[in-house]
């Protein structure tokens, strides 16, 4: 049976199209005898309503055409599927978080997705919790939704001492940092962390680097960390402002931190925190939603919005040379059991479930 995946995010940086570049290279590495993949590609256009229309029509057209199996690798199924189809959701949050549904196309985006989720031949979770969340908020049987964890690209491993010297020239890193990335949006948590931080850079910390392409200074959606450390009472020293960093140089910037700082409310999955613990970081992170599943034992989990106990944590890995080597080692061997082939391996079996009638469609009504 043939399987194409829609190619909507394919190519591109975020979430979606990692996910979707990832699994199909994975998928074609070793398919099941008989078994084969391919993209559906998507329109040039990139608006709102020409996005739609791939999805709800043009979309299942094609992966019917192909005589086989449909895979939507976000949340996005078609209301109206041509075949058996297979949903990725990776989060739930355009349904559950108010500040992501502020607008009526938002919420009618939503109810959409969720109506086509009920009549899809089977989900695929990131995580236990969204799996939970999908059962409980779309109304789907667990028996359909199927956990299947991401993977680590191998670049993403601990950097040598001469990549670190070199990058930290390129880049005037300061010889030793803590590190955020992952986004600026609400939930994402940056201004406990910087408050946080505060007493960390009293306590004679290294600064803070943060990296990622800067919001708007007036966005309420994505506070600008400026104005966030200003609230906290940041001196300007204590924290810097990376911008974008190019994708080949995130593996050294991960290994070269003292500590790397994941405070998100809210993650489907959580893939940052992984990544800094595959390039040999010690890990804090928040212990909300996915993140306690992906980080484990490996690194320090503390309440999301506690800026008390995150400056207790972070300070820990900062003073305490053993924690920190403990932590890295930790985190070494927990991002190993992640890899794309095994969840490739995992998805080829959803599929088989749905090919064979295992795993059916909720009644339509």
């Amino acid at each position: 049976m043939h399987v194409t995946l829609s190619g909507w995010f394919a190519g591109q940086t975020v979430g979606s199209g990692r996910y979707t570049d990832r699994l199909l290279a994975a998928l074609g590495d070793d398919p099941p005898s008989g078994w084969s993949c391919s993209l559906a590609l998507s329109p040039q256009r990139r608006d709102p309503l020409t996005k739609l229309a791939y999805e709800q029509f043009r979309f299942p057209r094609l992966a019917a055409r192909g005589g086989g199996m449909a895979h939507v690798p976000y949340w996005a199924p078609p209301l109206r599927p041509r075949g058996p189809t297979v949903v990725t959701v990776h989060d739930l949050i355009p349904l559950l978080l108010p500040e992501y549904r502020r607008r009526w196309r938002e919420r009618a985006y939503s109810a959409l997705a969720a109506a086509g989720s009920r009549r899809a031949g089977a989900l695929i979770a990131d995580s236990v919790h969204t799996a939970a969340d999908i059962a409980l908020h779309l109304a789907v049987a667990p028996e359909r939704i199927h956990v299947v964890p991401l993977g680590v690209e191998a670049a993403f491993r601990p950097p040598t001492p001469d990549q670190l010297l070199a990058l930290g020239a390129r880049l005037s890193l300061p010889a030793r940092y803590g590190l955020y990335l992952g986004g600026f949006d609400t939930r994402k948590n940056l201004a406990t962390l910087l408050t946080a931080w505060r007493v960390v850079h009293a306590a004679g910390g290294p600064p803070l680097l943060i990296a990622g392409r800067l919001p708007r200074p007036d966005d309420p959606f994505a506070p600008h960390p400026a104005t966030l450390a200003r609230t906290a009472g940041l001196p300007d020293g204590a924290w810097q402002a990376l911008g974008p960093v190019a994708e080949a140089d995130l593996p050294t910037l991960l290994g070269g931190a003292a500590v790397f700082a994941f405070p998100s409310r809210y993650e489907g999955f959580g893939l940052p925190p992984l990544e800094a613990m595959a390039c040999g970081a010690p890990v804090v992170a928040a212990r909300a939603s996915s993140l306690p599943e992906v980080v484990g034992d490996a690194g320090l989990l503390v309440d999301a919005v506690d800026a008390v106990a995150w400056a207790a944590a972070l300070g820990r890995v900062l003073t305490d040379p053993d924690l920190a080597t403990g932590l890295r080692a930790a985190g070494l061997r927990r991002a190993g059991g992640f890899t794309w082939q095994r969840a490739a391996r995992a998805t080829w079996a959803v599929y088989q479930r749905v090919a064979e009638g295992r795993v059916g469609p909720a009644p339509v009504h």
